[in-house]
């Protein structure tokens, strides 16, 4: 494996807010406009929440949330394999009432270690049943799938293939010009090589991995980081979702996505309340995660250029998205995923490589 791992400073990361809109079909009746109706004063002022999700992005969420209902969002990033370490660390006494974001896998694994309080959302019955935990100890809030990115000037002036399918991908032509999030820092890239373990067999997709890795340049410490070094022009093509992919677009860098022909894992994104939190934030907390699932919060997606895919069927999508029923996706276990997380990683580390010059503080997902 690549000894470098993509520093934040070294690209930087590509997030901004606004967005044109369309709407989607409404099948069912449409959730209250937090924003229409009048928020009482809330009896505690402030909210607690661990999110891996990006500035400015989801401080679009936080502020309207707090305008819609007079909640302050007190938040802190950490990417999504840190704030499952830090939930499980403060078991006994929780510093946060919410976990926002991140893959659904990850919340099914610390469920089923008793650190989330099960709760049904206003509005979680409009929201197809595979998206949903049966327990409610977690609930969904957007989609994602799994895409190639690529350097649409780049690919132009050297006349690159455009890859098509996984084994595109390892195509000589390609040697070093390749980046993915290390999956031991990173959900997206847990996604990713889960998805091809499912896909192909895990033996099958480790012989994969490691001829893939002849092509990578280097692991970056998080999924947006692969779709920013696209678009500046540092490397040719990622692997990482496409909503992250499509914000580096917004500013106007030459970055396109193509989702493989022969198949692609996906994520549902969740939030969760953390069990034994502070009982002073428990009605906020049930507050916003009803919130997030009604048509304003679905939509705040549009006006953070979150390019996620939202849940609730009322809601409006921003133009241009791919819905899911559109994608190869595959039949994607997530709680096969959550069972095998650190096998996998651990598979990953001793036979590809481990993320050894990681660092801290960056911002990762």
């Amino acid at each position: 494996m690549k000894n470098r791992i993509l520093c934040a400073s070294a690209v930087g990361l590509l997030l901004v807010s606004g967005c044109t809109s369309q709407n989607r079909e409404a099948v069912v009746e449409l959730q209250p406009d937090f924003a229409v109706e009048a928020a009482a004063q809330p009896a505690y002022p402030t909210l607690t929440i661990y999110t891996p999700l990006t500035e400015p992005e989801v401080s679009v969420y936080f502020d309207a949330f707090e305008k819609d209902t007079g909640i302050r969002v007190e938040w802190e990033h950490l990417s999504t394999p840190d704030m499952l370490d830090r939930v499980q660390q403060e078991r006994d006494a929780p510093q946060a009432s919410v976990m926002f974001g991140g893959s659904s896998e990850n919340y099914i694994a610390i469920a089923e270690q008793g650190l989330l309080e099960p709760y049904e959302p206003e509005g979680l019955e409009q929201i197809a049943d595979i998206y949903q935990d049966a327990a409610h100890a977690w609930s969904p809030c957007y989609l994602g799938a799994i895409c190639f990115a690529y350097n649409e000037e780049i690919f132009a002036q050297e006349k690159l293939p455009l890859p098509q399918t996984w084994n595109d991908l390892l195509d000589p032509v390609f040697r070093g010009r390749v980046v993915m999030a290390h999956p031991s820092l990173s959900g997206t890239s847990y996604t990713i090589v889960a998805g091809l373990a499912q896909m192909r067999g895990e033996d099958a997709a480790f012989e994969y991995l490691k001829q893939l890795d002849e092509n990578i340049a280097y692991y970056t410490k998080g999924g947006p980081f692969s779709p920013a070094a696209v678009g500046l022009g540092d490397v040719a093509l990622c692997i990482t979702f496409a909503h992250d992919a499509l914000r580096q677009s917004h500013e106007g860098l030459s970055i396109k996505i193509i989702f493989p022909s022969d198949g692609t894992s996906y994520e549902i994104g969740a939030m969760a309340l953390i069990r034994n939190a502070d009982p002073r934030e428990a009605e906020n907390a049930r507050t916003f995660l009803d919130w997030v699932l009604s048509r304003r919060g679905q939509e705040c997606y549009i006006d953070a250029k979150g390019e996620r895919l939202p849940v609730n069927p009322g809601a409006k999508t921003a133009e241009g998205l791919t819905e899911l029923d559109r994608v190869s996706i595959i039949r994607y276990d997530t709680q096969w995923c959550a069972e095998n997380r650190e096998h996998l990683i651990e598979r990953f580390v001793q036979e590809i490589g481990a993320a050894e010059d990681a660092g801290d503080g960056e911002i990762i997902e």
